[in-house]
Parts: structure tokens; sequence; C-alpha cells
């Protein structure tokens, strides 16, 4: 039954495109919110941060203990896909990458990097450190928009899943200048405090929202250490296997974030495996290529993106059929 949920978020992905109907996620800044107010009062830190990410997920426990044996299962099988199509990433990869690759056909130069920054955030000053930018946002949104949460999912079920996106949620949002905002606003009209008052509560705000993030970051850290792993493992399947697994090998028990894992994988399927010095610096690789960048033209970038998006699909269709294998066997 599990597995029913799991090939329905990879066709909403990968066939349908469709995930975002579900995607509401304005509660999670209000229930920031709750517990930011109250939290400073009750709790400290920590424990404020395992209530913002473990209440949520207490409660979908909650409903799939009581409820989910009603309807024969069925009801259960329904909550496990709607959490898992929920727990998936947000924004539509392909149409969002197909956007940026079309911009790169314009004549008008600042059409790239205006389509860059509103989709990925990237900003730059030349094309090299453009796609650099653009590629490390790609390679981590392609690893954990599925196949991270389906991990989770697998050992920990739906409220595994969840947690996932929830780290996501206070990883991304936690400090946000809206939040901030939202939160003075409500200390201004109920205790009618001064403009100091107003200013210290605004930083208090801040830091205890950047304080969430701290430490929510390094939770994310490690529930993405093992599966981001894999993945690169997949990679190695799908595409240039020998130069893949010399990435792997290499970095497996490395203290490297995954952004930089899945940036040495991808380049690595890309231009074949390189040579670097001591320091990690790339000197060259299988193509004869010098620069760390690589890509200084638009139809270096436009090559790399097509590569890229290939093996993020055929990486997808390997761990699904690995899911698969794994399910019969059991």
């Amino acid at each position: 039954m599990l597995f029913l949920a799991i090939i329905i978020t990879w066709l909403a992905i990968q066939v349908w495109g469709v995930t975002s109907a579900l995607q509401y996620d304005s509660w999670f800044t209000y229930w920031r919110q709750w517990v930011s107010r109250h939290g400073a009062k009750h709790l400290n830190e920590p424990a404020s941060v395992i209530l913002l990410l473990l209440g949520p997920v207490f409660v979908v426990g909650l409903i799939l203990m009581v409820f989910g044996g009603w309807f024969f299962g069925i009801f259960g099988v329904l909550v496990n896909i709607v959490v898992l199509l929920y727990s998936c990433g947000r924004g539509n990869y392909e149409e969002q990458l197909d956007g940026y690759r079309y911009s790169l056909n314009h004549d008008d130069d600042d059409s790239a990097y205006r389509v860059a920054e509103e989709q990925y955030g990237v900003l730059a000053s030349n094309l090299d450190d453009l796609q650099t930018g653009v590629r490390r946002v790609i390679g981590y949104q392609a690893y954990e928009r599925w196949f991270a949460v389906v991990f989770w999912f697998i050992l920990l079920g739906a409220p595994g899943a969840i947690f996932y996106r929830l780290c996501q949620f206070a990883v991304n949002s936690s400090g946000s200048s809206s939040d901030v905002t939202d939160r003075i606003s409500e200390y201004s009209a109920d205790d009618d405090i001064d403009k100091q008052q107003v200013e210290n509560g605004e930083d208090e705000c801040q830091k205890r929202l950047n304080i969430y993030a701290e430490y929510t970051h390094s939770i994310l850290g490690w529930l993405d250490w093992m599966p981001s792993r894999l993945w690169g493992f997949s990679f190695a399947l799908g595409g240039d296997f020998g130069a893949i697994y010399t990435v792997l090998k290499r970095d497996f028990i490395l203290p490297i974030s995954v952004n930089t894992l899945i940036e040495r994988i991808n380049l690595a399927a890309i231009y074949g495996e390189p040579e670097e010095n001591e320091d990690g610096t790339i000197i060259t690789n299988a193509m004869g290529d010098t620069p760390a960048n690589f890509c200084h033209d638009r139809s270096c970038v436009k090559k790399e993106l097509k590569v890229m998006q290939q093996l993020n699909n055929r990486a997808m269709s390997i761990c699904l059929f690995a899911i698969a294998v794994l399910v019969v066997a059991i």
C-alpha cells in the first residue's frame, strides 16, 4: 500500500507535473509565529524547535493511528498519499528549468539573469557565476523534491516524510522579513508599545527565528546525509559510472554539505572525472576544460542543463525501480 503512494507521487512529478494542488504552506507561518511567541515564554530554544517540527508530525501520526484502519485501511492509504504529495518539493522543476533554458535563447543578456533571480534566487554578474549558482540550486532541487522525501517515507512512513519537509520550511523561511513584520504588528496593536520596544521586539523575534533555522539546518544535514549518497549512486548507474563513483568514494564520509556533494556529482556526470589540486580545486577534466565553472557561453550552459535534466529523470526512474525491487524482496 505504501508503494502505491510512492508510485502516485512519482507520476505526479514525472508525468503529470502537478503536486501544488495540495501544497498550501501558510499554516506553517502561523504555527511558527505561535511557537516563537509562546515558546520564548515557556520553553528553551531546543525545546521550541522540537515543538515546531514534531507538533505537526505527532498530529499526522495520531490521525494514522486512530483512523488509519477505517474502510479496510483505505483511509490510511489516502492519508499516506496526501501527506507524501504534500511533502514533495515546491515549484515545478521541469517548468522552471525550461523557462531558464528558454531565456538563454533571447538576444537580451538580462533575460537569463532576471529569470535566474526570480526562479532560483541566484544573483550574478557574469555567465560563469550565474550557471554555477543555478546548477547548485537545480541539483539540490532535483534531489529534495522527491527522493529525499520518499527515503524517509519508506523508513518512517508519512510522519517521516512531513518531518523532512518541515525541516526544509524552517531552514528556508525562518527569519523572513514578512514573518517579523507580522509579529511586530501584533506587538504594536496589542500592547501599545513605543517605537523603541518595537525595534527591540523585532530584533528579538529575528534572533529567535534565526536560531530555529540554525538548529534545523543541523538536523537537515543529518537527514540528507544517507539519501544524498544513494541519489548519487543512482546517478552513477544512469550516467558516467566511473567518474561519479570516484567522487562518491572520495567524498562519501567527508563532512561536506549535500549541495557541494551533488554539485560535484553533476560536474562528474557532465564533464567526466576531474583532476584536482590537493586543496580540491579543479585543474582539468576528461573533456579538457580547465576552469572550475567550465561554462563560458550560452551553448555550454544549455548543454549542461540538458544533461542534468536527463540524468535527474533517469535517476528518478532508477530509484523507483530499486524501491519496487525492495518491496518485492521484502
